[in-house]
């Protein structure tokens, strides 16, 4: 029973990630890692799949928050630069 909710789970995460609720879909799968105890007739291995997903949406979000800060340091020395500018 266990691992038919867990799976019912991860179809919820999925679902979410095409509906592009990254913040919920990253919820769901942690919330399997975080309960699920892995049954001896869990063929699939349900909470190892929600710990790939999971990390991936991790790698994912550290990615874009890498990009949106490289993006401010950039904006924030053509400011600078402009500032400079202005000055003379």
């Amino acid at each position: 029973y266990d691992y038919w909710v867990a799976k019912g789970y991860i179809l919820i995460g999925d679902n979410l990630l095409a509906l592009k609720d990254t913040f919920q879909a990253k919820a769901t799968y942690k919330s399997i890692v975080d309960g699920y105890t892995k049954s001896p007739d869990d063929a699939d291995d349900v909470k190892a799949i929600a710990l790939e997903k999971y990390d991936a949406l991790a790698a994912q979000e550290n990615k874009l928050d890498q990009e949106m800060m490289e993006q401010k340091k950039k904006n924030m020395r053509q400011d600078e630069d402009s500032m400079e500018n202005t000055r003379d």
